[in-house]
């Protein structure tokens, strides 16, 4: 857990942002956070688990009366490649197409949609 990464690294999240939950309106933006060379695998965890500990006592307060004290909720960690959050992700994948490439890519998808029609309609007979 003591172990220092050897070089700094940066990960990239996209997010949005809605003035108001309800809202359909909303701003893409991102948070690039900056790990410095000689960070510990141990504060990454710490860090993570901070997190995880928020969830948790947001998540429980309405249980407050059935918890027991020093009761010890158990999580694993999950890959972030499968926290992807559909719309997020494209979003993310149209943002690095130009217009001309949106429409090939849209007429792709409305002519699989079309297939999917078709297999499904043939399935009911």
């Amino acid at each position: 857990m003591n172990t220092k990464l050897t070089k700094e690294f940066k990960v990239n999240k996209a997010f949005r942002i809605k003035p108001f939950k309800e809202s359909t309106e909303s701003k893409q933006c991102s948070v690039e956070l900056t790990i410095p060379k000689g960070v510990t695998f141990r504060d990454l965890a710490f860090s993570v688990l901070s997190s995880e500990v928020i969830k948790t006592q947001n998540s429980n307060r309405s249980k407050y009366d059935k918890l027991v004290d020093g009761q010890v909720f158990k999580r694993t960690f999950k890959v972030p490649g499968t926290q992807i959050d559909p719309e997020q992700a494209m979003i993310a994948k149209l943002a690095g197409m130009t217009p001309e490439e949106w429409k090939v890519y849209f007429q792709e998808l409305e002519s699989k949609l079309a297939n999917n029609d078709n297999d499904v309609e043939g399935d009911n007979d």
